[in-house]
């Protein structure tokens, strides 16, 4: 499988030399392994790409992950989409990044350790619970700010599609965030992720609740945000 055409800086092809040992770590059971895996991806993107290019940018990212020491995601979404020439989504390259994440957690846990995390996994892309609106049915106080009226999305990968859509209303700039861990509400069946915000200066913003159990995104944003 011929995906180093994709390099195109004279560092870039030096990988090209550690191909055989590094695929070879990352997928134990050869290209049965890889090809199947790949074929998963497009069913997760839902088919809107070849699988000759998915399984380029997959096994990409694969390898890209695996030498990437901290396995920091926006280094290797950033790495992967330069090399593959923007042929394919920020969004789409997230969510492979997150199944190569999953991928590599159930692998090192052993498989039947890794099954045991299936529920938890079906968190991260959202499933058929929760609603299918802007705002959960039953919420109150101030929409995003309170924990008794959380941001519904679909999964934790949702979340942050959610997340890299918003911005200031007063700046017009992008945030970043921060999650600063998982709290609770009387009202609100599931746990509930809180994040800090900042502008791109890195200053303190505010603090908002999102609830990764929904059927959908929402299309709504908190007052002082809009969505992009």
């Amino acid at each position: 499988m011929s995906f180093w055409g994709l390099f195109k800086s004279k560092k870039e092809k030096e990988f090209e030399k550690l191909h055989k040992k590094l695929y070879s770590e990352v997928f134990p059971d050869g290209s049965e392994q890889s090809d199947r895996e790949a074929k998963e991806v497009v069913d997760l993107l839902d088919n809107k790409y070849s699988i000759d290019l998915i399984e380029k940018i997959y096994i990409l990212m694969a390898i890209l992950f695996f030498l990437d020491r901290d396995n920091n995601k926006e280094r290797v979404i950033k790495d992967t989409m330069r090399i593959a020439d923007n042929k394919i989504t920020r969004d789409d390259l997230l969510k492979i990044y997150t199944y190569v994440r999953n991928k590599s957690v159930k692998q090192l846990l052993g498989k039947e350790k890794g099954n045991m995390l299936e529920g938890m996994f079906n968190g991260i892309f959202g499933g058929n619970e929760g609603c299918d609106l802007d705002e959960i049915p039953g919420s109150f106080g101030d929409y995003g700010y309170s924990l008794t009226n959380p941001i519904p999305t679909k999964g934790i990968f949702g979340s942050e599609i959610y997340l890299d859509r918003l911005k200031s209303s007063k700046e017009g700039t992008k945030i970043k965030w921060e999650r600063i861990g998982s709290f609770s509400s009387d009202n609100i069946e599931h746990p509930i992720d809180g994040y800090k915000l900042f502008n791109t200066s890195e200053d303190f913003i505010a603090t908002i609740y999102i609830s990764h159990y929904h059927q959908k995104n929402s299309n709504k944003a908190p007052d002082g945000f809009e969505l992009c």
